[in-house]
C-alpha cells in the first residue's frame, strides 16, 4: 500500500497554476485564458459562452467564434491545454496499471514495459510529464527500502 501512496501523491504535485500560467503565456492577452478554458472544457453553446462572456469585456459570441479562434495565439493555446489535459490523463491511466503492476498483475506490467518504450516519456523541457517523472522514485523490485 505504501507504494500505491507514493504514486499518488507524486501525481499530484502537478500544480494547477503551472497548468495555467503555461497556457497564459501563449496569449497575447491574458484576458483570453478565459476564452481559452471555456473553449476546451464547455460545450461552445452560446448559453455557456454568455456565462463568462462578462470576463471578456462583452464580447459577443458571434464574435468571439470567428475572430478568436483564427488568432493563432489562441490556437496555440488551444493546442496546448489539450496536449496537457491529455497527458494528464494518460498518466492517471499509467499509475492504475503501475499499480496493478506492482500487486503483481503480469498484464499490466507488460502494458507499463511496452508504453515505457514509447515516446510519451521522451524527455521535454518544458514537460510537466518530465517533471512528474524526474519527481518518480518507485522501486519495482518489492524490496521495502527506508
Amino acid at each position: 500500500m505504501a507504494k500505491e501512496k507514493k504514486v499518488v501523491d507524486e501525481a499530484e504535485k502537478v500544480s494547477p497554476m503551472d497548468f495555467k500560467n503555461s497556457i497564459m503565456d501563449c496569449l497575447s492577452n491574458r484576458k483570453l485564458y478565459e476564452f481559452v478554458k471555456w473553449y476546451c472544457t464547455s460545450d461552445q453553446s452560446k448559453e455557456s459562452y454568455d456565462a463568462i462572456k462578462h470576463l471578456l469585456n462583452g464580447v459577443e459570441y458571434d464574435y468571439a467564434m470567428s475572430n478568436h479562434l483564427t488568432r493563432s495565439d489562441i490556437q496555440e493555446a488551444i493546442k496546448l491545454w489539450t496536449k496537457k489535459t491529455k497527458d494528464m490523463n494518460m498518466l492517471k491511466v499509467y499509475n492504475v496499471m503501475l499499480n496493478k503492476a506492482l500487486e503483481g498483475d503480469v498484464k499490466s506490467a507488460d502494458w507499463l514495459s511496452k508504453f515505457n518504450s514509447s515516446d510519451f516519456f521522451k524527455e521535454e523541457e518544458d514537460s510537466e510529464i518530465h517533471d512528474f517523472m524526474a519527481g518518480l522514485n518507485v522501486d519495482m523490485t518489492g524490496e521495502e527500502n527506508e
